[in-house]
């Protein structure tokens, strides 16, 4: 059994709320009876024994990086769309970062957990129990229906919705250079993410429309290696 794994959410589940001056996020970290690109389907109350149990916990993390620690949870609900979470963000720079990044949309949301029971269903992994170690604040996600698209979703998409996404996190790292309330480190990484996107942005606009060249494109080692290198 994996021990370990991270699952990126779905959603039209944005961003419920920003407490600027509470420095608190209300969130959605994972959705309810949707098949992700993985092939799982996580059920209400697979998450009940390990708020009851662990919440404390429980951690805020960036991209599932332990040492990049933003803040932790003061409330987490399971209700009928997915798992709710009030998060509590530091007073650091790096919660200083996310709390902007926050404020322009910057994020998507994955959880990194252990499967504690599930079952093989016809065309996917009912996951029923689960033991979650932390949440992240992440660039990129898995499931088609995150408020951006990561890697894998871009796969489900033919030219014109790759670019439009792709463009659409390339219209709002822009903003985020040009409003510079970041911290320098965070700008650099903002400046070497768009670099990235933008060459794969042209490389998507340069290609066939055919599925077969897309797929191959992507898949190109040098492509793959760029997105797997974007941070925030």
């Amino acid at each position: 059994m994996q021990l370990y794994k991270t699952k990126d959410i779905n959603t039209q589940l944005q961003v419920k709320d920003i407490d600027e001056a509470g420095r608190k996020v209300l969130i959605y970290v994972s959705a309810f009876g949707n098949k992700d690109s993985d092939g799982d389907v996580i059920v209400r109350g697979a998450y009940a024994r390990t708020i009851n149990n662990n919440m404390k916990r429980i951690k805020h993390l960036e991209m599932h990086d332990s040492y990049r620690l933003g803040g932790k949870p003061i409330s987490m609900v399971e209700d009928e769309r997915g798992l709710l979470v009030e998060s509590q963000l530091a007073n650091t720079t790096l919660g200083n970062d996310m709390l902007e990044n926050y404020k322009l949309d910057l994020y998507e949301h994955s959880v990194g957990f252990q499967v504690v029971s599930g079952e093989n269903m016809d065309d996917y992994y009912e996951i029923r129990e689960i033991k979650l170690w932390e949440y992240s604040s992440v660039t990129w996600g898995a499931n088609e229906n995150t408020p951006l698209v990561g890697m894998k979703s871009l796969q489900g998409l033919d030219t014109k919705g790759k670019l439009e996404k792709i463009n659409d996190r390339m219209d709002k790292l822009v903003k985020a250079i040009r409003k510079g309330t970041q911290s320098d480190e965070q700008l650099i990484s903002f400046e070497i993410e768009l670099k990235q996107i933008q060459s794969l942005y042209n490389s998507l606009a340069n290609a066939s429309s055919d599925d077969t060249q897309i797929k191959k494109q992507l898949e190109d080692q040098e492509v793959l290696n760029a997105l797997r290198s974007i941070t925030l």
